[in-house]
C-alpha cells in the first residue's frame, strides 16, 4: 500500500513538474500556440510600434515568471526592446525580474515587446519571447512577434520612394517618383512661390527665378492631401 501511494506521489510530482502551465494569450483572449506568430503591421515611416501580451498561469498554485528575448530577425537598423515588471534597453535579453502570477489567473500586467523599425525601408522581423517559472524552467512558453513594415501608398504614390536631388540646388533640381502628384513651393515666411504638376517620375524644376535661401516642398495627391514635404537650399 506504502508502496502504491509512493508510486502515485511521484507521478503527480512528475506530472507537475512537466506540465505546461504558462500560456499566451492576446489582449482579446485569444490563446497562442506553443511558438505561435504573433502579427504586427506598421508603415515605413512609422517611428514606434508595440505588440502587447498576455501571460496566464493556468494551474492552481502560484508562480514566478521571468521572461526571456530571442531576435531571430531584424531588418535594416530596426531594434526591439521589451517591458516585463521593468523596462528593458534593447540590447537586455533576459528580465532581471520575476512577476508573480496567481493559479489560474492573467499576470497583472502585459509583456510589451517596444519596436523602433528602420524608418527607410521596409521588412519583416521576427522576435522570440519566452516566458517560463523560475523554479520550473520546462513550465514555459513561447511565441515569436513578426513586425512587418510595408510601404504605404497615398493617391498611388509611394511617399517613401520619393526622390528630391541635388539638394542644395542652384538652377534646377529633379522630383522622382512622384507623377500624378502636384508640387508647392513656399519660401521660408510660407508664401507659395510656384507650384508644378509632376508629369513623369523625373521631372526637372527649374528655380532660377527664386532668390537663395532656405524653401519647402510639398507634393500634394490628386485629392490636394499632403503626400511629403522637404526643406530644399537653393545656392
Amino acid at each position: 500500500m506504502k508502496k502504491t501511494l509512493f508510486i502515485i506521489s511521484l507521478a503527480l510530482s512528475i506530472f507537475s513538474t512537466t506540465a505546461q502551465n504558462i500560456r499566451f494569450y492576446t489582449t482579446r483572449d485569444q490563446l497562442l500556440g506553443q511558438n505561435a506568430e504573433y502579427v504586427v503591421s506598421g508603415e515605413v515611416g512609422t517611428e514606434f510600434i508595440q505588440a502587447h501580451l498576455k501571460v496566464k498561469n493556468e494551474g492552481s498554485n502560484a508562480i514566478s515568471v521571468k521572461v526571456q528575448k530571442q531576435t531571430i530577425e531584424l531588418h535594416g537598423e530596426s531594434i526591439c526592446a521589451f517591458c516585463w515588471v521593468s523596462c528593458y534597453p534593447p540590447f537586455v535579453n533576459l528580465s532581471e525580474f520575476a512577476m508573480t502570477i496567481p493559479g489560474g489567473s492573467f499576470a497583472p500586467s502585459t509583456l510589451d515587446a517596444d519596436f523602433s523599425p528602420d524608418l527607410n525601408q521596409p521588412g519583416t522581423s521576427r522576435i522570440a519571447f519566452k516566458a517560463f517559472d523560475v523554479n520550473n524552467p520546462n513550465d514555459s512558453a513561447r511565441v515569436i512577434v513578426v513586425f512587418e513594415m510595408t510601404v504605404a501608398t497615398i493617391g498611388g504614390i509611394d511617399p517613401a520612394a520619393i526622390k528630391l536631388y541635388p539638394n542644395p540646388a542652384i538652377n534646377k533640381f529633379i522630383i522622382s517618383h512622384a507623377a500624378g502628384s502636384k508640387m508647392v513651393i513656399f519660401n521660408a515666411l510660407g508664401k507659395q512661390v510656384m507650384q508644378s504638376d509632376i508629369i513623369s517620375n523625373n521631372q526637372e524644376i527649374h528655380i532660377e527665378s527664386l532668390p537663395r535661401g532656405m524653401y519647402i516642398i510639398q507634393l500634394l495627391d490628386q485629392s490636394n492631401k499632403p503626400v511629403r514635404s522637404q526643406k530644399l537650399l537653393k545656392n
